[in-house]
């Protein structure tokens, strides 16, 4: 019975430790929130991340279908312009439209 308790504090000890650690890392990010149709399948969702994963200076993609929408998580200070992101969709069949909202800090004339 106490190997039980102890495996079930060590766990949850790791979960806090593994929350908090993620929790620390998004306010070093930015973020930027892209409209981009045709994602209408789990499928899609792989595809989209496999275009982003390789992109440098992305470090979370996440990808919502049903919003028609991809939250683009940077390194902090890193930007991209519209047409930046524009060409990483090109050829991929999805339609991609615009950003929705961006870092503060890379809006035009900051």
């Amino acid at each position: 019975m106490k190997k039980i308790a102890s495996f079930f504090i060590l766990l949850s000890l790791v979960f806090i430790s593994t929350y908090t650690n993620a929790n620390s890392m998004k306010s070093e990010k930015e973020k930027y929130v892209l409209k981009v149709l045709g994602i209408s399948c789990q499928y899609c969702v792989i595809g989209v991340r496999q275009i982003l994963k390789e992109t440098a200076g992305f470090q979370t993609v996440e990808v919502d279908p049903e919003q028609n929408t991809v939250v683009l998580y940077t390194d902090k200070g890193t930007c991209f312009s519209n047409e930046q992101l524009k060409k990483l969709f090109e050829g991929s069949g999805f339609s991609y439209q615009g950003v929705i909202s961006e870092p503060s800090s890379c809006k035009k004339g900051l």
